[in-house]
């Protein structure tokens, strides 16, 4: 791979020395009489578009064969050794500081480090005082070969050398750089497409130019000489830059032909020198002036392709940040500076369209608010703010809302509506505010739960070190005293144990198998205590945690034989029967049983309902986060001739899933 490379570099250097000889030998075709110089010398160009192919800051075999060719070509039109050495070195200077000032001055050109060529204002103007200043050094050196070597030579002469050079090497160099550039493509449309693009107007361009040319530097002897303006401008205003670069490239040759044939409207300039000079400038303005055109329009594309970009990722994003409002679980409201809603989510509308308002916490007898009226509340306070409003949602619906209010400035374009803005999130909180007051409500019945028997046993506890102050305290009375702290103690024991069965019912993962709930009903109720009062039928076998449907039948027998009357000998019953793909039991108890208002909140957390029995109101939720776990139900109805209770729950019958589980895995039940 290396080796193809090295053979391709020494293929270019020696295409490019060839290139660089007839350019060189172009020039020295066209001498201006008694002046030792060239008309035109397009071969500085050459060397320019040569070096910048090369990566290399000194590429010492292009470097020898520019020499070289160079050396021999000014010999052999017997320029002589010294000055041909002397222009060696000129040609070398001039090539070499071009292509270093435009890499230190322009290095997003291609052949300089980047990808991008002439067709922006920067790098043209670049472009234009490299020539320049390069051009510049290279005649100060030939003066001083000349003046070493022949004689002094004029400032006309001198500035003719500078003239000639600059323009030889914008023109050349351009228009190659634009060229190549566009045949590369680089993301571009390629020279060709550019062509058949606007072929029409093109090919209008062309015979226009030819006419104009023809009429200004002819023998028709015509006072246009502003048409060739008016035509570049044309180009440039309607094609790209190297198509401008070729059209001033054509027109150039064209215009020093007919200026040095005697021609045009340089014609009547007598001295040679100074009419090549002044044809040569007048065509780089016309270059220079069509680049720039075409570099502004070319910039002014960009730019309006970015604003467009820019604009559709701002619609993008603007459209992807209003879904994402849309899709907030909260309401999001925007108020201007007068309270008005600017912006709103669904869920905001849905909220401010609410009859009215109240302030949390000041109810029942707080003033109602419209949605105006908060908004004009919110605005005034100019600071960030939060509180609760409870929203009358018509048909008795009643929630709570947490508003909190953020002001930031935005633009506006009502310009009495002023710059500030106020963003309002709205979040339903009603369950959580339930979620707090039922904690408030539990922790209280819990406070008092505990602090009830912890008295007693405080108060037994010291009666009994009181009467062991005054003397030996007779047995009896110690064991009934022991009794009422030990009753107590257990009271506070059970309460912890409830507590301790919520938290681990909420969650962790099922541990279900096979089980018999019958039997699971047998040991439980031997556990607490109540198996002889508990009759239990042979159930189907259900799929369950058994750990947690223990809990499940601890909870319902021990409120089963704890809520019945006085005198009244507690009798539980549990049944069972298959209904589809589940097992529905019932527990029933001739306890004194549920209050009808009462039997839908019963399952509630922390609901203890109108009993007088101490408790914590978890035992029911309990069994109710239970079953609802297992994918069940569970309610209650009045008992058997309206005595008593029975518990109805339902959990998955362990036929139905293994019948599930043996048709998915494609084998016959």
């Amino acid at each position: 791979m290396g080796s193809r490379r090295g053979v391709g570099t020494v293929v270019s250097s020696m295409v490019f020395a060839a290139v660089y000889a007839a350019a060189m030998e172009l020039g020295l075709s066209l001498p201006i009489d008694g002046a030792s110089l060239a008309v035109i010398w397009p071969a500085c160009g050459v060397a320019a578009v040569w070096l910048l192919c090369r990566q290399e800051r000194f590429p010492v075999l292009d470097l020898a064969l520019l020499a070289v060719v160079t050396f021999v070509v000014n010999d052999a039109v017997g320029v002589g050794v010294p000055m041909s050495v002397t222009f060696t070195v000129v040609n070398l200077v001039q090539a070499l500081l071009v292509v270093h000032l435009l890499r230190r001055l322009a290095p997003d050109l291609w052949g300089c480090g980047g990808q991008g060529t002439f067709d922006r204002l920067h790098t043209l103007f670049v472009g234009v005082a490299a020539s320049a200043v390069s051009s510049a050094v290279a005649a100060c050196i030939a003066a001083a070969g000349f003046t070493a070597f022949v004689a002094p030579p004029t400032w006309l002469n001198m500035t003719v050398h500078w003239g000639r050079n600059s323009f030889g090497m914008l023109i050349v160099l351009t228009t190659a750089h634009l060229v190549a550039h566009a045949l590369r493509g680089d993301g571009r449309r390629t020279l060709p497409a550019a062509f058949r693009a606007r072929a029409g107007e093109l090919g209008g361009l062309v015979v226009v130019s030819v006419a104009v040319y023809v009429g200004v530097f002819g023998q028709l002897d015509l006072p246009l000489a502003f048409l060739p303006l008016m035509v570049t401008l044309w180009a440039g205003l309607r094609f790209s830059s190297s198509v401008v670069a070729l059209h001033g490239l054509t027109a150039s040759v064209v215009a020093l032909a007919a200026t040095l044939a005697g021609t045009g409207p340089l014609a009547g300039v007598s001295d040679d020198a100074a009419r090549a000079l002044l044809v040569q400038l007048l065509m780089s303005i016309f270059v220079v002036s069509g680049l720039s055109l075409a570099a502004s329009r070319h910039e002014a594309g960009l730019l309006l392709e970015q604003a467009r970009t820019g604009q559709r990722a701002a619609t993008e994003q603007a459209a992807v940040l209003s879904t994402v409002i849309d899709a907030m679980s909260q309401g999001l409201v925007v108020l201007d500076r007068r309270g008005r809603v600017v912006r709103a989510n669904h869920v905001g509308r849905g909220v401010i369209a609410a009859p009215s308002f109240v302030l949390a916490g000041s109810e029942p007898y707080g003033e109602e608010f419209t949605w105006e009226q908060v908004a004009e509340i919110i605005v005034c306070e100019r600071t960030p703010c939060a509180f609760d409003l409870r929203v009358d949602g018509g048909a008795g619906a009643r929630t709570v809302v947490h508003v909190r209010s953020t002001p930031l400035p935005v633009s506006s374009d009502d310009p009495e509506a002023g710059e500030e803005a106020t963003v309002v999130v709205l979040d339903d909180v009603t369950a959580d505010r339930a979620a707090r007051e039922e904690l408030q409500t539990f922790a209280s019945s819990v406070a008092h739960d505990l602090r009830t028997p912890l008295t007693a046993v405080k108060g037994w506890a010291v009666q009994l070190r009181s009467l062991g102050e005054d003397g030996p305290v007779e047995r009896d009375t110690a064991t009934a005293m022991l009794d009422r702290v030990v009753d107590n103690a257990d009271r506070m024991n059970d309460l912890i144990a409830d507590l301790l069965d919520h938290a681990t019912t909420q969650g962790g993962e099922l541990q279900t198998r096979l089980a018999s709930v019958s039997r699971l009903a047998n040991r439980v109720a031997e556990q607490v205590g109540v198996r002889g009062v508990t009759t239990v039928e042979r159930t189907p076998l259900v799929l369950c945690d058994k750990a947690l449907v223990a809990q499940l039948l601890t909870n319902l027998l021990q409120n089963a034989v704890k809520y019945v009357d006085d005198g009244v000998t507690a009798r539980v019953h549990l049944a069972a029967r298959t209904e589809g793909d589940h097992v529905r039991f019932c527990l029933t108890d001739n306890g004194a049983g549920i209050h009808p208002a009462e039997r839908e909140r019963v399952f509630e957390r922390f609901y203890r309902g109108s009993t007088s029995q101490p408790g914590t109101g978890l035992g029911l939720f309990i069994c109710r986060t239970i079953v609802e776990r297992h994918g069940g139900t569970i309610h209650v109805e009045e008992g058997p001739g309206g005595v008593g209770s029975s518990f109805v729950f339902t959990l998955p019958a362990a036929v139905a899933r293994t019948a599930d589980a043996t048709r998915s895995a494609g084998i016959s039940a």
